[in-house]
């Protein structure tokens, strides 16, 4: 079952990802944002989907992507 996000949390997660895809960002402060959006996306590997996905994913993409994710459960 994908999550489903509200509109403020949906708007939170893809300015989240439009900071950490800021190359000024100071790593020093990368690191909470990036719990925060796997946080809010429950979703553990959300930055290789922004950086490493060829070809490459909107800010938009990645979110959907992101939620789509499912943990593997045995």
């Amino acid at each position: 079952m994908a999550v489903e996000l509200d509109g403020p949390a949906r708007s939170r997660a893809l300015a989240l990802v439009r900071e950490l895809r800021d190359p000024a960002l100071p790593d020093e402060e990368a690191g909470a944002r990036v719990d925060e959006l796997e946080r809010i996306l429950c979703c553990p590997h959300v930055l290789s989907l922004m950086f490493f996905t060829e070809p490459g994913l909107s800010d938009e993409e990645v979110i959907e992507e992101a939620l789509k994710y499912q943990p593997f459960a045995p």
